[in-house]
């Protein structure tokens, strides 16, 4: 048996997000190693390569939705965050 046919639901969306913030973090720290190196050229590309990533945009829109605790929160009203099971029902 797979090992992924072992996890429920929740739990390979916990691991999707993971690996998500996962390759994200490494791409920035690319960026950050290249600005310390002084190399212009490459940190533009990293920096192209982020804003066009699906990881990021995924991270993005779920610290927009779920994260935020500020007045004007998107998401379900008057509830900043959600548990993860009531989330994805």
């Amino acid at each position: 048996m797979w090992i992924t046919q072992l996890r429920s639901p929740f739990e390979s969306i916990t691991y999707l997000q993971q690996s998500l913030e996962r390759r994200t973090y490494k791409l920035q720290k690319r960026i950050y190693q290249a600005s310390s190196r002084g190399d212009v050229k490459a940190i533009r590309r990293l920096q192209k390569t982020l804003m066009n990533s699906w990881s990021a945009k995924c991270i993005a829109v779920r610290r927009v939705t779920q994260d935020n605790n500020g007045k004007n929160t998107a998401g379900v009203v008057a509830i900043a965050i959600l548990p993860l099971q009531p989330r994805y029902r």
